[in-house]
Formats: structure tokens, C-alpha cells, sequence
């Protein structure tokens, strides 16, 4: 029923030129950074950056080696690479559901590249900010990453089961998603793990 193990995408090695993106996406305008405080300073140059790509339509994996360099270029730590491919994937919240699959290309050479435990944290932070918050309807993203084969069953379950703590937080996890707000996620997601667990303790028994 869920044997699943879809081949991920061969990652470009192409590097992009993330000071020329960062230093052009800096000098737009910083109307958004009212509306929405993350978008302010380097990560917001970073998001918008990476945004600018997204919306050139460029290969999947010249994206992710850009996000590679534009992270690095703005000196922002490594767990906030999930949450800027997201905010640069995702007009917003209302979206984010309807968008999943028009994206699962590019989520999934991330999902390849950096793990799939970033690209979690990184939709939570992202589902966090959102006003109001997507918390309740994290299990809902999760299905959609699942029928999309940007994650693996294996990944949601480590995952939930790695609790608030997380994994390799200072990797993959956000400072913006504290224990408070894990716990909340884990918590709306539970429904879909459980589901999970019940399908493979079921295929394990046929």
C-alpha cells in the first residue's frame, strides 16, 4: 500500500552567483518587511534572493545550490535553509496547501540535499509566522509531502518521534520553533502519524 522509494532527482553541481542575488534582492523594495518582520535584514535579502529564482523558473537544482550560496553569502546559520526555500516557494499560508504539489520538484532535490528533517522545521517555522498560524493544519502538509514523495514515511516518524527536542537542531531546526511551539506540531500531526504506524503495522502483518 506505501511502498513508496521513488527515486530522488540527480542535484545539479551548478553553483549560482548568490552575492549578485542577495546584493540585487537588498536594494528591492522593503515594503514586505513591514508586514512581516522575517523578511527584514539578511534573512529577508536571503528569502528574497531565493524568491527571485523560484520565480525565474530555474532548474531545481541550480536552486538549491543557489540557497546554498545565498545562506552562506549572508552568514545565516544552516537551519534557517529550510525556512528560506519556503518563504521564497510560498506566496503565503492561504497557498501553502494549494501550492505543495506544483513544488514537491523542488522540495524534494532539497529534501535530497539538506535532509528531509530541514525541510520539516523549515515548514513549521514558515507555518509558525503565518497570521493566523497553520499549526493546527501541520498534518495536513505533512499528507501532502507524503503523497508527493518529497518525504518518506520513515522521515515523519523519526520526526515525531525525535519529540521537541528535534533533530541535529542546530542543523535542521529553527531557533523560532521552540519547545512550545513543537509540541503544538506535533501535537496537530498526530492524527497522520498514528495513521502511519496503523498502515505499517498493518503491511507488516499481510
Amino acid at each position: 500500500k506505501k511502498e513508496k522509494k521513488e527515486k530522488k532527482k540527480k542535484k545539479s553541481s551548478e553553483e549560482g552567483n548568490g552575492a549578485a542575488a542577495v546584493e540585487k534582492a537588498a536594494e528591492e523594495s522593503e515594503e514586505d518587511e513591514d508586514e512581516n518582520p522575517e523578511e527584514a535584514g539578511p534573512l529577508g535579502s536571503a528569502i528574497r534572493g531565493i524568491r527571485e529564482f523560484v520565480a525565474g523558473g530555474k532548474p531545481v537544482g541550480e536552486t538549491v545550490s543557489e540557497l546554498r550560496a545565498v545562506q552562506t553569502f549572508c552568514a545565516l546559520p544552516r537551519n534557517e535553509r529550510g525556512f528560506i526555500l519556503c518563504a521564497a516557494a510560498f506566496e503565503d499560508g492561504s497557498t501553502l496547501l494549494k501550492q505543495l504539489p506544483e513544488r514537491a520538484p523542488l522540495l524534494k532535490a532539497f529534501a535530497k540535499d539538506a535532509q528531509p528533517y530541514s525541510l520539516i522545521y523549515g515548514l513549521e517555522k514558515f507555518c509558525l509566522i503565518q497570521k493566523p498560524p497553520l499549526t493546527a493544519k501541520f498534518a495536513l502538509v505533512l499528507k501532502a509531502l507524503y503523497d508527493d514523495d518529497v518525504v518518506e514515511e520513515e522521515d515523519i516518524l523519526k520526526w515525531h518521534d525525535a519529540g521537541v527536542d528535534g533533530i541535529d537542531p542546530d542543523v535542521h531546526k529553527p531557533p523560532a520553533v521552540d519547545a512550545q511551539a513543537s509540541a503544538a506540531f506535533l501535537a496537530a500531526s498526530e492524527p497522520f502519524v498514528t495513521w502511519l504506524r496503523e498502515a505499517e503495522s498493518d503491511t507488516e502483518e499481510e
